[in-house]
């Protein structure tokens, strides 16, 4: 997942800071780079569009494709109470963040990990160009098959067990874990439907392009925003999230326990189906 003893990615993270783009364009670039699928190609990708002098539509091509999670993500219908149950019985009655058990004043609740994007079910080839770079072209199908067909995805593969209480983690709140495994525990010898890594490892690749995204409004007014430009609107069916914990989990991706980064690193090699097929679980 990382690579930044390339020489590659290590010149073109240089060059995002050389650049002198307003403020946080450069972490959010840099956050494109790090946290992708192929970070080498990536940074390929950032090169040429700094180069292009386009780094300023980047940006907000990627604070668009972010936002269409965070801000305008539909959320997965609420699983039945049978499916709550087995979730729970799955994550071993703990937080999959914490690994916390559940008490009277923080209970746990079964929530999605990612509401689905379908915002980015686009036209615009730009958007389909950054998403390639950053997922690489199967991934991206795939995520384009989930959001166009939302009801063909089992509630197992996107809902996982979750603290009522935010998780604020940052440099000052690093993140208390019980256990030296805390997050995602495997217990498919249950017999129960496992989570879709590919969720997972996306919760990760963007929670801190995610951080970063949210804090744009309160820190800088000169990066255009593509999702409130009509060039770029999304479609009526897709209200805001009322819930996510894409922000919850970790500022950086490799600060999350050694558990959550095994899920992470599957997304890569999960299979990825054709657009013309069903969503299954691989």
């Amino acid at each position: 997942m990382f690579a930044f003893t390339d020489p590659e990615v290590f010149n073109v993270l240089a060059l995002i800071e050389a650049v002198k783009l307003p403020h946080p364009s450069a972490a959010l670039l840099a956050c494109f780079v790090r946290d992708s699928v192929d970070p080498i190609a990536a940074a390929l990708y950032v090169r040429d569009k700094l180069s292009a002098g386009e780094g300023h539509l980047l940006v907000s091509d990627w604070s668009y494709i972010v936002s269409s999670i965070t801000e305008n993500g539909l959320r997965p219908p609420a699983p039945d109470a049978a499916a709550c149950s087995a979730i729970s019985k799955r994550e071993g009655g703990k937080c999959c963040i914490t690994g916390k058990a559940g008490t009277l004043w923080d209970p746990l609740v079964v929530v999605p990990i990612l509401p689905y994007p379908t915002g980015w079910l686009t036209d615009q080839d730009r958007i389909m160009e950054v998403l390639d770079a950053f997922f690489t072209s199967g991934y991206r199908e795939w995520w384009l098959a989930v959001a166009r067909h939302p009801e063909c995805v089992s509630p197992y593969y996107n809902h996982w067990l979750f603290e009522v209480q935010p998780v604020l983690i940052g440099p000052g709140n690093p993140i208390k874990v019980e256990g030296r495994y805390a997050l995602l525990g495997d217990h498919s010898r249950l017999g129960i439907e496992k989570v879709d890594a590919r969720f997972v490892g996306t919760h990760a690749r963007l929670c801190r392009s995610m951080q970063v995204v949210a804090s744009i409004p309160e820190m800088s007014s000169t990066i255009s925003y593509t999702t409130s430009s009509s060039m770029f609107k999304l479609p009526s069916h897709a209200p805001p999230s009322n819930t996510t914990t894409a922000l919850s989990v970790a500022s950086r991706p490799e600060e999350a326990s050694d558990s959550y980064l095994r899920h992470a690193a599957q997304d890569r090699k999960a299979y990825v189906p054709t657009a013309g097929e069903r969503l299954m679980h691989p």
